[in-house]
This record gives C-alpha cells, sequence and structure tokens, in this order.
C-alpha cells in the first residue's frame, strides 16, 4: 500500500527465492555412468572388429584392392563413432584417443598387429573428425 507521501509499505511481500537445485542425485549419476559405461562396451566391440578384423572380414575388400590394380593408399575400412562427452573415467576424449582408451593400446601398435597378418602389405590409418580408415598398399 502507499501512503499520500508516494512510499510504498513492502513490509508484507518479501522476494521470493525458489530453492536452489541440486547439481546431481546419486540416481542420475548411476544412470548417467551406465548409459556412458554402455556405449563404451558396444563401442569396444565395434572398434574390436575394426583393429582385429577377420579374413572373411577383409578379403572381399582386399580382391576389390586386387582387382584394381592394387593402388596405393586404398581404403581397406572406415569406422565412424562419436565418443561420450565424458568417458566413464571422467575424462573427454577425441576419436584417436577413445579408440585408444577402449583398446588400452595406441592406434600404431593395433596397426601393427594387424600388419603382421597381412604379410607384404602396407596397413596405413588416416582419421578425420568422427572417422578413422585403415588403407592398405603394396609392401615395400
Amino acid at each position: 500500500m502507499s501512503d499520500l507521501s508516494g512510499v510504498v509499505d513492502m513490509s508484507g511481500s518479501l522476494p521470493y527465492f525458489p530453492p536452489k537445485q541440486h547439481i546431481i542425485t546419486l540416481d542420475e549419476l548411476l544412470e548417467s555412468y551406465s548409459v556412458v559405461a554402455q556405449k563404451e562396451a558396444s563401442d569396444k566391440t565395434l572398434v574390436n572388429g575394426f583393429l582385429n578384423p577377420g579374413a572373411e572380414d577383409v578379403r572381399p575388400k582386399l580382391f576389390e584392392w586386387a582387382r584394381a590394380g592394387f593402388p596405393n593408399i586404398y581404403t581397406l575400412q572406415t569406422l565412424s563413432m562419436t565418443p561420450p562427452v565424458t568417458c566413464a573415467d571422467g575424462e573427454a576424449r577425441n576419436v584417436i584417443q577413445y579408440t585408444e582408451y577402449l583398446m588400452n593400446k595406441t592406434i600404431p601398435e593395433s596397426i601393427s598387429t594387424l600388419q603382421g597378418k597381412m604379410p607384404g602389405l602396407e596397413v596405413t590409418m588416416s582419421h578425420s573428425a568422427n572417422s578413422i580408415t585403415l588403407h592398405v598398399s603394396r609392401g615395400v
């Protein structure tokens, strides 16, 4: 209310401040962690098949490469995946770091293992954004 002086009586109304929001609940944390852990397990299976393919997975593509006349840096296969914003261990990673995290070894180590299964071929890797591509060339 205001009196004749123009002063408004605010004593009866105080500003309302809603209760502070929580950062995260244990249930929300467990659910988020579970989703990330499931994604990592699924991605690990995908990456393992990509970096450790069976003969039946790569032979058709290698025959295509032979039919094309063995061009250098021929695409063997490409893997596209998006790492989680934060991995289950709390770290943020790009696609290369995430792949190495899932495999528990470096990309060069994985490529060396794959190359050991294909004598006479040179296996190389390239990447862009969220994709990793394996290439083959004739060995030197």
